[in-house]
């Protein structure tokens, strides 16, 4: 440093002063210190908004998480170019590694971005500048990161409830509600049963009458009403022993069977009337066990498996057998605004809650010549789910060409239930079907206990209580996203800090700014202004000096050539107008100089 040069510019000449604490980068600081907050605001951020309802924030998520990471790519930026600049004086300080002038320009050109951090690399291998660049360029991949590491979807929300109420429904079927009967046979559902029929067949929503208040989503509650008790016997596994082959035309086995028994007794101990079967063979005599009132039941035969039983093999059955109560069931039920409910799944295989059966007084007032509380379920049931399939073995049979089993069918359900794993008629599964005969009952007389209702009866009315249950949008976090915006950000913000050794061996701040390296070089344009100056220093000094870049006069030894450069308007001429200028005098003589392109 010139000690003893004059101040031609009134700017004072600052001593070199090294040191840690001379020129500590506070600003970078600042800026790393900030980027390593911000990137942990991201992770926060997308934790908290991770299955958070929409609503509940005031100001987006993915808004917030596009300020801070626009936020953070502006901090490491300011950190890089300030890094790169004592990267820059550091290295051309450096005694040990004795700069070239072009390890300068490939510094310098380093933090210039992507492409020219990359050229640096591939000519003067990696850098901590180069790196340094290109990891913070890479690093604007964290916005679309971000911005796909929350989405949204719709979520069913169960939350305490309140009461509702009231809502109506009978909890006991009125007399004569289902069906009219006579001479001993249940003839025709009445019209409020073939209302109910009608809705069930047609899948009309189940409406309620009754007062859901302010409820703004559904309402998951039970429902105390009229129904069915199924008192169901354990299912059992028959064996169909192998048939002899002196009996194959004799034996015809039953695999499938959907039998419907529907009986009413009156006090004097007789059928009153009862539901006429649809099959052509009763497979189940009620007698009189000294009770009065209806007698319900269902017996069920199915083939579960594959298979023919013939002269060398058995084949398996399963039996379940189901007496129908009537009682007041607890029904799992979701209301809704539009005083709709949906009935949902029963707790168990074939019964819901059971609050009580039926007396046997009430049984008894339940029956009346000529009307049928019940018979109108069982009238409907007898149609739709009758059905038998056995088997019979036969000559020139069409299903072997000789010999073979045939079916004998009575119903259509049973086609419903059946599948055929190969041509062999004898070879037909079927499925349970005990679950679609009890949803049946359960939608049947659920919809009969609304129909039934009576708002002027008090007991009808019931206040209810549940949990209330809507359907919100809510934020889905995808942390894989996230882990790969935080992994780019914080290998960007680390990179910068290598960047900064050896700051404290620089006396004075600097910068990459174009009038402290010409400075550096000892321009004559920036002469008289102290060599040690900051930038600051070098524009109170010499910042207001015309400058303008052309074609200049230079002496070397004793000759004058002109050449590219920076020099004063007035003695510098534009490169597109040398031709004319060719001419001009020199110390008064007249010159045909050349420009020299050194």
């Amino acid at each position: 440093m010139c000690r003893k040069c004059r101040d031609h510019t009134r700017v004072k000449e600052e001593p070199w002063t090294s040191g840690f604490q001379a020129h500590f980068p506070w600003v970078a600081c600042i800026s790393i210190v900030s980027s390593l907050i911000l990137t942990g605001a991201m992770i926060f951020i997308t934790v908290r908004a991770d299955n958070s309802n929409v609503e509940s924030w005031s100001v987006p998520p993915p808004v917030l998480l596009a300020i801070t990471s626009t936020a953070v790519n502006i901090f490491v930026h300011v950190a890089l170019v300030r890094g790169a600049s004592v990267a820059w004086w550091y290295l051309i300080m450096h005694p040990a590694r004795q700069s070239r002038v072009q390890d300068i320009h490939w510094r310098w050109a380093a933090s210039g971005g992507l492409v020219d951090a990359l050229e640096s690399i591939a000519i003067r291998g990696p850098s901590k500048t180069a790196i340094s660049c290109s990891l913070a360029t890479i690093m604007a991949v964290n916005a679309p990161l971000l911005q796909r590491a929350l989405s949204v979807r719709t979520q069913e929300h169960t939350g305490p409830g309140v009461h509702v109420g009231p809502i109506y429904a009978a909890h006991r079927l009125p007399l004569g509600f289902g069906a009219t009967a006579g001479a001993y046979g249940i003839h025709f559902p009445t019209p409020s049963f073939s209302e109910v029929t009608e809705k069930y067949l047609t899948r009309s929503p189940i409406v309620f009458v009754g007062d859901v208040g302010s409820l703004e989503g559904a309402y998951i509650t039970k429902l105390p009403a009229a129904g069915y008790h199924l008192n169901c016997s354990a299912e059992q596994s028959i064996k169909l022993p192998k048939i002899e082959r002196t009996d194959l035309y004799s034996v015809r086995p039953v695999i499938f069977l959907s039998s419907i028994a529907y009986y009413e007794f009156s006090k004097k101990g007789h059928i009153m009337q009862r539901v006429p079967t649809l099959l052509k063979h009763q497979t189940r005599v009620v007698d009189y066990d000294g009770r009065d009132g209806p007698r319900f039941y269902i017996d069920l035969i199915w083939k579960p498996k594959s298979g023919c039983a013939n002269t060398t093999h058995e084949t398996e059955i399963q039996e379940r057998r189901c007496q129908i109560l009537p009682a007041t069931i607890n029904y799992p039920v979701l209301l809704t605004q539009n005083n709709t409910l949906t009935l949902l799944p029963s707790p168990s295989a074939f019964n819901d809650e059971l609050v009580s059966l039926e007396t046997p007084e009430e049984a008894e007032r339940s029956t009346s010549e000529g009307i049928s509380t019940h018979g109108g379920l069982a009238l409907l049931l007898a149609y739709h789910f009758s059905a038998n399939y056995s088997l019979q073995f036969l000559h020139h049979s069409t299903v072997s060409g000789g010999e073979g089993w045939t079916s004998k069918v009575d119903g259509y359900f049973a086609y419903e239930m059946a599948t055929y794993p190969s041509e062999d008629i004898c070879d037909g599964v079927f499925k349970d079907p005990a679950p679609l005969i009890y949803n049946a009952i359960r939608e049947l007389s659920l919809r009969s206990a609304l129909k039934a209702a009576n708002v002027s009866d008090p007991s009808h009315g019931q206040q209810l209580e549940g949990e209330e249950k809507t359907t919100v949008a809510v934020y889905i976090a995808k942390f894989g996203l996230l882990y790969g915006a935080v992994a780019v950000t914080m290998l960007a913000t680390l990179s910068v800090i290598p960047l900064y050794h050896g700051f404290w061996k620089l006396g004075r701040e600097v910068s990459m700014s174009p009038l402290e390296i010409a400075k550096a070089f000892r321009s004559r344009q920036l002469d008289g202004v102290p060599s040690n100056s900051t930038v600051q220093g070098l524009l109170k000094g010499a910042g207001e000096r015309p400058v303008m870049y052309g074609v200049v006069d230079a002496v070397f030894g004793d000759e004058k050539e002109w050449v590219f450069g920076m020099g004063d308007p007035n003695l510098t001429v534009h490169p597109d107008e040398i031709g004319e200028r060719d001419s001009l005098e020199w110390d008064g003589e007249e010159t045909g100089r050349t420009v020299s392109h050194v």
